[in-house]
């Protein structure tokens, strides 16, 4: 029984070297002038254990500290991954590609100062969500259609619906946790300045 609860966090591990995988495969690939079917397929397998992994923690109710660390740790790494090579190779602007990460970097950050002080974890809200549906649906077509992505009317409103998404998605964070984050801060220079104490 304790090695099956142990499947949720082998999944959620797998996507780590998978992500270094799509790497190798992703330039592989582009130096031969292929197409990207082989990366996209190892995207795929990725993001069916990032559902899995979720889903059987919860069945068998062994959702542990070290899986809500871990799965958003792979996420990111994969997703970052992903924006990346797409990027290098010219596929998706550079815009597109910060404005994602400084979203994810934002998340990650303030969820590690709230963690440390024993508070609430950033959850993602409704535009998060949104934010990374539609970076789902831009990667895909982008490695399942790179030649047509770079003239594709719909692929490039894509692009312009996820930036715009995503920098709604940095606002609404910082709406919602500003409380947080200012007391961390108010409270950090407390403590670096003795004289307040004494």
């Amino acid at each position: 029984m304790k090695l099956i609860k142990q499947i949720p966090n082998a999944l959620t591990l797998m996507r780590i070297p998978l992500a270094f995988c799509f790497i190798f495969t992703f330039f592989r690939e582009l130096s031969g002038g292929d197409n990207h079917i082989a990366s996209l397929l190892i995207f795929a397998l990725s993001s069916a254990t990032d559902v899995a992994d979720g889903m059987l923690a919860r069945a068998l109710n062994c959702v542990s500290d070290f899986g809500r660390l871990a799965d958003p740790f792979a996420d990111k790494l994969t997703q970052c991954v992903v924006l990346v090579c797409l990027c290098i190779e010219g596929v998706l602007p550079l815009w597109l590609i910060l404005t994602y990460l400084i979203k994810e970097a934002l998340m990650i950050l303030t969820s590690l100062m709230l963690m440390c002080r024993g508070q609430t974890v950033v959850c993602s809200n409704l535009l998060g969500k949104a934010s990374t549906v539609l970076f789902y649906i831009v990667t895909t077509f982008a490695l399942a259609f790179t030649e047509l992505a770079s003239v594709s009317v719909t692929f490039h409103v894509s692009c312009a619906a996820m930036t715009l998404v995503s920098v709604s998605a940095i606002a609404s964070y910082y709406l919602q946790y500003r409380k947080h984050i200012k007391g961390l801060l108010t409270r950090k220079r407390g403590e670096a300045d003795p004289t307040k104490t004494q």
